[in-house]
């Protein structure tokens, strides 16, 4: 679902905030096992340590959160540039669409008158 890849589920009018979708095809990849193998105790084990190590972790985090040195107003600017150019890309295939049926159609009133 290349809706949701590339942080495009996050423009869907209900944001999708999960990276992934375990869908069956995902759940087969995960072996014999499915979801109740390893891929569980990885997860358990993962929250474990993340949970044991969590003013650390946090501490680590929150350097990112007030870096000044950070340009967060470049992410939102660049986002707004991808925007654009998605519309711009969009109304010109719209319009290369457009002039393809241009000449069908005439052709249609044509005969149909």
């Amino acid at each position: 679902d290349y809706n949701v890849c590339f942080e495009k589920g996050l423009r869907l009018k209900v944001a999708e905030t999960v990276p992934f979708r375990m869908t069956p095809a995902m759940v087969s990849a995960l072996g014999p096992w499915g979801v109740d193998g390893p891929f569980t105790s990885a997860c358990v084990a993962v929250l474990r340590v993340l949970r044991s190590a969590r003013e650390p972790i946090l501490a680590l985090l929150e350097a990112f959160v007030y870096e000044p040195l950070a340009e967060w107003g470049a992410d939102r600017l660049l986002h707004e540039q991808r925007r654009e150019a998605e519309v711009s890309v969009s109304l010109t295939l719209a319009a290369s669409r457009v002039d393809e049926l241009v000449a069908p159609l005439a052709h249609w009133r044509a005969e149909l008158s």
